[in-house]
């Protein structure tokens, strides 16, 4: 898709999310490709007679007046994390295909893009809305969520008045998000000096398979990073075997959990069959090592091509931040199972114009801790004769001791459901704490109904748990009227 018709949404005949969420399902929209859906929005905007502002980032705002005086945002990301089973057969460009199973909607062999294509569809809902009575709305769409929070990072301190703030990214309805890990983005780039080695076979190792998930919200469920295995991998070979690296590539997101890696390796011929006869062990220990989640784990050797490897030197730094470099877990909150304070991810590794490069994703409640490791990351590249490169910083948000807002959601899905609410601070990063950082005064939540597997191809949701979602926010925001 290449452009919006003015008469996109012209086939809603109802005005309900769930059907614009199978619409916003036809716009390719992954981060820095926000192009189409913002069209979309405006689009939208401008059928409805609604007032609608860019700013310079791309940031979309659409007002809609209402019957109260303190105006509310409700905020969603444009943007979605695009994974696929297999690019060939589900190009990113095509309209993701929506499959229904009884109250589960999933998508067939790529993600679905519920984070956040259903915050976006509850607040087009409320925007089309002719008799759902409600405070004057903020609609904040922003772009580059996924990427780093990019959006929200550039949105200037004049543009939104609203007292306060809902954020839809949420991805459990029992829960109401009151605050979030600050974060960082990290690029180790190590310059590599390639030589011929006479007498040496090239093989190819791979690892497939893995079940993935989000870098955040499930890197305390145990499942591998195939970057951090194949690296263990070569590190155990190397420690029998004096093997060269040609080449490490794996991952395709910062902040989700590698699924697949790929490295080539030199091996002088003299030691061939010791090579694979280690392969073989290796691949048996890391196959018994595996939570079920991971089962579908393959590892494949190979004779392959020959290439250039890194010579000596080259070889030792590469191993020598394959040892160092943090990955997982780093903190937990009074050492509990699952309440994770610091983590890390390496989401991507590369190989390309004789530079090894290393992409992570660090996160914590504690810029203390997010401060350490960056310091730690930058004494191992200093060591190893790397560059390194940090950005998409963005702060936690700390919860709020008092919340009006908090309470009136807490106390209203209790009315309706009379199902208990839990208040949590997430692992992950949430567009609030930049946005509270630029504007102090709002009371600020985040919602969103039961969503699973998110930025995996695995992604589904509840359909019913959507449907309650948005009962709740038609209440909320009624009740906000006589505030």
């Amino acid at each position: 898709m290449n452009n919006i018709r003015a008469d996109f949404w012209n086939d809603i005949v109802e005005n309900h999310p769930l059907e614009y969420f199978k619409k916003i399902l036809q716009i390719p929209r992954r981060s820095t490709d926000e192009t189409n859906i913002c069209q979309a929005l405006i689009c939208f905007a401008e059928q409805h007679c609604l007032h609608w502002e860019k700013d310079q980032a791309g940031n979309l705002l659409i007002q809609k007046k209402g019957k109260a005086h303190e105006a509310i945002i409700l905020q969603a990301h444009m943007d979605m994390v695009f994974e696929t089973e297999n690019i060939l057969h589900y190009p990113y460009e095509n309209a993701i295909q929506f499959i229904e199973q009884e109250d589960i909607i999933r998508a067939k062999g790529t993600s679905l893009g519920a984070d956040n294509g259903l915050g976006i569809a509850i607040i087009l809902s409320v925007l089309a809305s002719k008799n759902l009575q409600h405070p004057p709305i903020e609609a904040l769409f922003t772009v580059e969520e996924e990427d780093g929070l990019i959006g929200a990072s550039k949105i200037q301190k004049n543009w939104l008045k609203g007292k306060y703030l809902i954020n839809l990214d949420g991805e459990q309805e029992t829960a109401v998000t009151v605050g979030c890990a600050g974060a960082f983005r990290s690029e180790i780039q190590l310059p590599i000096v390639l030589e011929k080695t006479e007498g040496c076979c090239c093989f190819t190792i791979q690892i497939l398979g893995l079940y993935g998930g989000h870098s955040g919200l499930d890197i305390h469920k145990g499942r591998k990073n195939a970057i951090v295995l194949i690296q263990k991998m070569l590190i155990d070979i190397h420690k029998e075997i004096n093997i060269r690296i040609c080449r490490l590539n794996g991952g395709s997101r910062m902040n989700t959990i590698p699924t697949r890696a790929e490295a080539v390796i030199a091996v002088p011929e003299s030691l061939v069959f010791l090579l694979e006869k280690k392969i073989l062990e290796l691949e048996k220990k890391i196959k018994a090592s595996v939570n079920e989640e991971d089962n579908n784990i393959n590892i494949l050797f190979f004779k392959s091509s020959s290439e250039k490897c890194c010579d000596v030197k080259t070889t030792e730094n590469i191993f020598q931040i394959f040892s160092e470099i943090p990955n997982g877990i780093l903190e937990l909150y009074d050492n509990k199972t699952n309440s994770v304070k610091t983590s890390s991810n390496i989401g991507i590794v590369e190989t390309k114009n004789n530079t090894m490069i290393w992409i992570s994703n660090t996160r914590s409640s504690s810029k203390i801790s997010l401060d350490r490791i960056m310091h730690q990351k930058q004494i191992l590249a200093d060591k190893n004769s790397a560059d390194v490169i940090f950005n998409s910083y963005y702060p936690a948000w700390e919860c709020q001791k008092h919340s009006l807002l908090r309470e009136l959601y807490i106390k209203t899905y209790g009315e309706l459901y009379a199902n208990k609410i839990h208040i949590e601070v997430i692992h992950a990063g949430l567009e609030c704490g930049i946005l509270l950082e630029k504007f102090s005064a709002i009371d600020a939540i985040s919602i969103g109904s039961d969503i699973w597997d998110v930025h995996s191809v695995a992604e589904c949701f509840s359909k019913s748990s959507f449907e309650r979602i948005w009962n709740v926010i038609q209440k909320i925001l009624l009740t906000l009227c006589d505030k």
